[in-house]
């Protein structure tokens, strides 16, 4: 929400958190980064009482330019040019490198979390929002399904232990969904989260069909593919990336072909490396069949590309509410939390033995009222 410094009048955000653990840790980790010029700047931070709910206020900067999926819809999700896509990722990329130097892992980039100071040609894009941000111990991978299933890894909705890595894989799904209009993976029936979508993000099922993808680079078709990959340690880092000619602003070499991914062999019908023919390639296969299809057909794959693909990222946001993955021991405690609140008020219907058709509990009562003595208090 917004507000007002009453000395200045200058306009700020103000974010309002419930106190605990997690927000202290998003507080710490996104004050600790806040230094950067592409993360948002924190004014000032304050504890405070509503209700008998203790919370924390953090003041921040406000960015005029609202969020960057807000204006890729205003413009009717228009594909952005390879040079505007490269000039954001070299901001928020400048922010995740800095984040990951750190030791740092942002666990939920996406273009909702990506901010901007105006509408204009000198945006400067900035990335918000540590909801889910952690910094484990040096070599210690993360547990946690915290994640927007349309920018999740395999290996966090595969409930795997995972690394910094996970926020590369949700760049190269921004990258993709800003070069064409509609992400790499999404569900056929509209859901947040299907069987079919699942399987197809842990095998790396995408394509980059003629119509959005035959004017761009080959070079950026590769890194997109390096982003994606299933493999966590095959998959391109943040300093690689931002030595890309992409995210550089230089005009990358002609190539001939498309980059091969380690594991997988070059033929017709491969996934995430090269579009051949559309009636030949695996892309975005109908959840009618996802599971059958895929558990049976793997090696034999020759699913057509449906006929409407969407020409909009609204579905996002509008279409579905994509559900946040918690921490499961946050889950547990929230629920105990609300366990505890109001015990005293709690009214138990006792049972109506009258009309208890069960034998076997009317006996059990009555014996348990006849071995009890009263107890009168004066």
């Amino acid at each position: 929400m917004a507000c007002y410094n009453k000395k200045t009048g200058d306009k700020l955000a103000l974010k309002v958190l419930r106190d605990g653990p997690k927000a202290r840790r998003e507080v710490d980790l996104h004050y600790l980064t806040n230094g950067h010029e592409n993360v948002v700047s924190i004014i000032d931070i304050y504890e405070n009482t509503f209700h008998d709910v203790k919370c924390l206020l953090m003041v921040c900067e406000f960015m005029e330019g609202g969020d960057l999926l807000t204006q890729f819809e205003n413009q009717s999700s228009k594909p952005y040019t390879e040079e505007k896509v490269g000039e954001i990722i070299r901001q928020i990329g400048s922010a995740v490198m800095y984040l990951h130097d750190m030791n740092i892992a942002h666990r939920d980039i996406k273009l909702e979390n990506i901010l901007c100071s105006t509408t204009g040609e000198d945006c400067v894009y900035k990335l918000g929002d540590y909801g889910f941000a952690k910094r484990p111990e040096r070599n210690v991978l993360m547990e946690s399904p915290c994640c927007t299933p349309f920018y999740a890894p395999p290996e966090v909705l595969g409930r795997e232990r995972y690394d910094k890595s996970c926020d590369m894989w949700s760049l190269g799904v921004a990258m993709y969904i800003l070069l064409c209009g509609y992400p790499p993976f999404y569900s056929m029936k509209g859901l947040a989260l299907s069987p079919g979508m699942r399987s197809r993000i842990a095998k790396g099922y995408y394509a980059f069909p003629h119509a959005e993808w035959d004017s761009i680079s080959q070079a950026t078709k590769d890194d997109i593919r390096c982003l994606l990959r299933t493999n966590p340690s095959e998959r391109m880092t943040i300093h690689e990336l931002m030595n890309t000619p992409l995210v550089r602003g230089e005009d990358a070499p002609p190539t001939s072909a498309p980059l091969a991914i380690p594991g997988e062999e070059m033929d017709d019908v491969s996934v995430s490396i090269g579009i051949r023919r559309p009636s030949e390639t695996l892309s975005f296969m109908p959840d009618d069949h996802d599971e059958e299809d895929l558990m049976h057909h793997a090696d034999e794959v020759h699913d057509k590309i449906p006929d409407e693909i969407p020409k909009s990222v609204r579905f996002l946001r509008d279409g579905v509410k994509a559900p946040r993955l918690h921490s499961i021991q946050e889950e547990v405690g929230r629920a105990l939390e609300m366990m505890r609140m109001g015990g005293d008020a709690v009214y138990v219907k006792q049972p109506n033995l009258a009309a208890c058709s069960n034998p076997l509990l009317a006996k059990r009562y009555r014996t348990a009222h006849m071995s009890i003595s009263s107890v009168h208090c004066s």
